[in-house]
């Protein structure tokens, strides 16, 4: 493969990453999202059941 070509293709794959870091970026954080809320809720359950109410 020529180096200049060899350029081109990383240059345009360099681009066409961007937009799919983006997407995971956005599922991760839904999923970081979804566990703190189960976490959290089910840290406010365990208080409860232990009388640890507030």
């Amino acid at each position: 493969m020529p180096f200049w070509s060899m350029v081109g293709f990383l240059i345009k794959w360099t681009f066409a990453s961007i937009p799919a870091m983006i997407i995971v970026t956005l599922l991760i954080l839904t999923v970081v999202m979804l566990a703190g809320l189960v976490l959290g809720g089910l840290s406010g359950v365990f208080a409860a059941l232990m009388g640890l109410g507030r």
